[in-house]
């Protein structure tokens, strides 16, 4: 299915599905295509945070979770953000 449509964002999340558990950076880059893709559903970018995140790839996360169009992932960002940056 993606050879024939490579900007199928609901496919890009499926295959991302199918790969989280076994090899998360894969996912993690199938699920952003989804976001590139028209984020069906507003939850690609986020799963590719997410997956960022779960990593250790908080740069990336904060990155991917500020692609979305969905605002509490925005919210997400900003926290995540926060949490990273030193106090002075």
């Amino acid at each position: 299915g993606l050879v024939l449509d490579s900007s199928d964002g609901r496919r890009w999340i499926t295959l991302g599905d199918l790969l989280n558990q076994s090899d998360p950076q894969a996912a993690m880059q199938a699920y952003l295509q989804g976001c590139q893709n028209g984020d069906p559903g507003f939850n690609a970018c986020g799963r590719a945070a997410s997956v960022a995140e779960r990593l250790g790839l908080y740069a990336e996360a904060i990155e991917y979770y500020r692609l979305s169009s969905y605002k509490p992932f925005r919210e997400k960002a900003d926290i995540l953000e926060a949490t990273l940056t030193p106090r002075p």
